[in-house]
This record gives C-alpha cells, structure tokens and sequence, in this order.
C-alpha cells in the first residue's frame, strides 16, 4: 500500500487573489541597470513586487494538479516494472521550459534565474517518474494507440513540471530554500511503493493527493518554513543571498532575501483557502478519476502486449 505523509488543516487566513497576467513589462536596460555585465540576460517575467507575492496562489493550485497525477504514473510503473524497487519521493523538477541567466558579482547574485512553478516533482528510484512515463510513451507507437489516456496525462504532466518564471536570482535563491525545505516538511510525498498498488487504490488515489495538498496549504506549513528561514537569515545561520545593487530593476523588496520573506508572510498569501484551491484544482480532479478507469485497461494491454 502506498503511503502518504498527511497533516492536519488549520483555519485559513485571507489570500491575495492571483495575477491573471504580467503587465508593465519594462524595456532591458530598465530592468538590468546601466551597470550590468551581461547585457543579453534574458528579461524577467516577475517585475513586481505584487506579482512575485501573488504568484504563490497559482504555484499551490498548479503543484497540486501536477501530484494528482503521480498515482496513476506508480501505478503504471509497478504493473509494468515489477521488479524495481520503485520507491518515490518528491525533489526539484526535472523539465524546463526556459533558462535564465546569472553569476555572483562582488558577492551578490546578478541576473535573473529560471523557476519552477511547481513545488516539486515525484522521483521515482532517483529519476524522474514523468520522464519515465514519457520514454514509455516513446517507445514504440503502440503505446499511443493502446494507450491515449495515459500519454495525454504524460503530456499535462510535463506541462506542468516544465513551467518556468524568470524572476531575480535573489528571489529563486529564497524559493529555492522554501522548496527544499517544503519537500522535508509534512508536505505530499509518497514513500515506500510496494507491489500492493492495485485498481481499487487508484480508484481513491487522486482524492487522497488532493486533501493532502489542499490540507498542506490551508495550514501553517509554509508559514512556518518561511519563518523558520527567516530566522536563520537573520542570525547569520544562514547567509543572505542578495541582489546586486547595480541591478535597479532587479531590486525587488531591495533586492534582500528578508524583506522577501516578511513580504510573504505579511500577505497571507502562503494559507490558501481550501475553497479558492478547490475550485481551481476541482476540474483536473473530475478528468484524471475518469481518465484512471481508462488507464487500468490500457494498462493492461500494455503489459499483454510485453511493452516494459
């Protein structure tokens, strides 16, 4: 039986509604400064303070649409690869749709850095669970044809693990440590994939994924991490990664990783409601359940047909 690792909901504090879309994009040399060393730094896609806050609504409801497909990719690597040990965790994405480009400059980060949208991806045995479902789909043309259902959640998946922002590297730097420490932290990963998965388990596996996620980001899970980071910050346990100060139109929050993190915590926007992730989650939701009845018998057919 798969386990999850499942926490506890807490009462929800008021959210800040999420950006429909980036506006006010700025010219090049704005954002850069005059002073920076690598002209051809690729353009942030975050240029404000609102949108850097803002966009940790759509990174919970898009993470949560990326894990709801991760039974149904066990579930398939288990009938198909019995013998392996599959053990899956959660780690940093593995696909990307963009690259940024930044260095260290007297001690300060330059440029921008490309992140991932969502706050991890499975691993399965150390490699990527999407990828090896998505090598599975390009293995022989028949597996598109015997089955379509699991190569079209192949393709959403990699959609959403590929997801990128561009944003100050200072910025990337703090998420990047709010993520790790999310993956250790109470939030959905799975462990210990033993060769008990069956049918009736996928049956009720996305519904599981969802209130764990929607449990994980109704609480304190978050708040916690950011403000046990903040901390660490400040006390000198761990060093600020801040921007360079020559970079004016990278200098979100002053370009601190401090004022970012008292920026987060100060907007609610780390606690979602679980009605507002709900109804942003609900429709992927409805389509993998029955997407699953279909992908047990393709399955099937995939493991007739010896397609390992």
């Amino acid at each position: 039986m798969t386990n999850f690792i499942i926490v506890n909901a807490a009462r929800t504090t008021p959210v800040v509604k999420k950006a429909s879309r980036i506006t006010g994009i700025a010219s090049r040399q704005q954002l850069l400064g005059q002073n920076h060393h690598n002209p051809y730094s690729p353009v942030p896609t975050i240029t404000t303070e609102e949108v850097a806050i803002q966009q940790w609504a759509n990174r919970q409801a898009q993470t949560t649409k990326l894990h709801m497909l991760y039974p149904t990719f066990a579930y398939t690597k288990q009938q198909l690869n019995p013998k392996a040990n599959n053990i899956v965790n959660i780690g940093g994405a593995t696909y990307q749709n963009m690259t940024g480009n930044s260095s260290r400059r007297d001690g300060y980060l330059t440029g921008v850095q490309a992140s991932h949208f969502v706050l991890g991806s499975a691993k399965i045995d150390g490699a990527s669970l999407t990828g090896w479902i998505a090598k599975l789909a390009q293995k022989s043309p028949d597996v598109k044809t015997l089955a379509p259902n699991l190569c079209k959640l192949a393709n959403l998946a990699i959609a959403l693990e590929a997801q990128i922002t561009l944003q100050p590297s200072f910025i990337n730097q703090a998420d990047a440590q709010i993520e790790t420490n999310l993956h250790r932290n109470a939030f959905l990963y799975m462990q210990s994939l033993s060769n008990s998965i069956s049918e009736n388990w996928l049956d009720s596996a996305p519904q599981y994924v969802l209130n764990t996620s929607l449990q994980t980001f109704s609480n304190t899970t978050l708040t916690n991490i950011v403000e046990a980071l903040r901390f660490d910050m400040q006390t000198g346990n761990k060093k600020q990664q801040k921007q360079h100060p020559s970079e004016t139109g990278l200098l979100l929050f002053g370009g601190e990783p401090i004022a970012y993190c008292d920026a987060l915590l100060d907007s609610g926007i780390l606690r979602q409601r679980i009605g507002n992730l709900f109804k942003e989650v609900n429709a992927q939701y409805l389509d993998v359940k029955t997407a699953n009845n279909k992908i047990v018998e393709e399955v099937a057919q995939l493991k007739e047909e010896g397609i390992v």
